[in-house]
């Protein structure tokens, strides 16, 4: 079995552990889309809500639910379920992430989701996996053909820990994918300023040096077989557009006015100098994060966000 190998592990958590201050400067707490419905006037934070309420309803969670949160962020999902009466527990591999949910007085652990105890086993009414699932596969495990093994072992894993005799056993991803065929990951392994500026093998290789590398459409549906059948599919790409387009103009806004993201950014380039570059160019200069979910010329964007629900066989 492929082995999502340490140093990307590592390159994921100072990765999220350089966006917690920018973000919290921001006023920022969620690190994927809401749900606009069709309406961009809808507020930012409603539309957050709204994605966190659905997620919710969509595995049952309700009074004494048993809930799993595989990276969980700065924990709002956990909280929302909090106030419907659930116990919820979150992984992330950034400690400043977790840090941040526990002082809310959250159980949240820094733990791979492949690193699960067999004790966890039919612990839980429903899991979440909101915007992480594209971290858990990289270029290199895709060049040696470790893509669909690494999904089905998510699958397995997420299996195993629902509980076969609750009522609800419901699974829910929300994940990029490539739109169509994927970009060969040959690519995506070089220098990115080595490659054509502004064309896709270049976006792509600024993000996924960074946030690892995405299914295709369909992807997971095959290697969810024969444990989980899809319930309801939504795409959110739109919606991803919105909010990322939030997310610039809000944390570009916070750095002319916060001296504490400039002293976090100089942290974060002595801890991580690759990934914090990287990072700052495809946010601020190229804009390769907003690029994924715009149109241009008439065309569709060049990814896609998917909402799933997996129902337990």
């Amino acid at each position: 079995m492929p082995t999502l190998p340490q140093t990307n592990i590592i390159a994921v958590a100072n990765g999220y552990d350089a966006l917690d201050t920018p973000f919290t400067e921001s006023g920022l707490e969620d690190y994927t889309d809401g749900m606009y419905f069709g309406d961009p006037t809808i507020p930012y934070e409603i539309a957050q809500s709204n994605q966190l309420n659905y997620l919710l309803d969509e595995i049952k969670c309700g009074p004494g639910s048993r809930i799993l949160d595989i990276g969980c962020g700065a924990g709002t999902l956990l909280e929302e379920a909090r106030k419907r009466g659930a116990q919820g527990i979150g992984l992330t591999l950034s400690p400043a992430q977790a840090q941040r949910c526990q002082a809310k007085g959250l159980d949240v652990r820094v733990m791979n989701y492949r690193d699960i105890p067999q004790n966890w086993n039919g612990k839980f009414d429903g899991i979440i996996a909101n915007g992480s699932v594209e971290h858990f596969v990289n270029a290199q495990d895709a060049l040696k053909g470790g893509q669909d093994l690494i999904y089905q072992e998510l699958f397995e894993i997420s299996h195993r820990l629902l509980d076969p005799h609750s009522s609800a056993r419901r699974f829910t991803t929300t994940i990029i994918h490539f739109r169509g065929t994927s970009i060969n990951p040959k690519a995506l392994i070089r220098n990115p300023f080595l490659l054509p500026w502004g064309s896709s093998e270049f976006h792509c290789a600024l993000l996924m040096q960074n946030f690892a590398f995405y299914p295709s459409r369909g992807q997971l549906e095959k290697n969810a077989k024969p444990l989980f059948v899809p319930t309801s599919t939504i795409d959110g790409t739109e919606d991803y557009r919105l909010t990322s387009e939030e997310w610039l103009r809000r944390l570009r806004k916070a750095f002319l006015s916060s001296p504490k993201m400039w002293k976090s950014i100089a942290h974060s380039f002595t801890k991580s100098p690759s990934v914090t570059v990287k990072g700052f160019i495809s946010i601020f200069i190229t804009e390769s994060w907003n690029w994924q979910f715009r149109s241009k010329n008439g065309n569709p964007p060049p990814m896609q966000l998917f909402r799933h629900t997996w129902q337990a066989q």
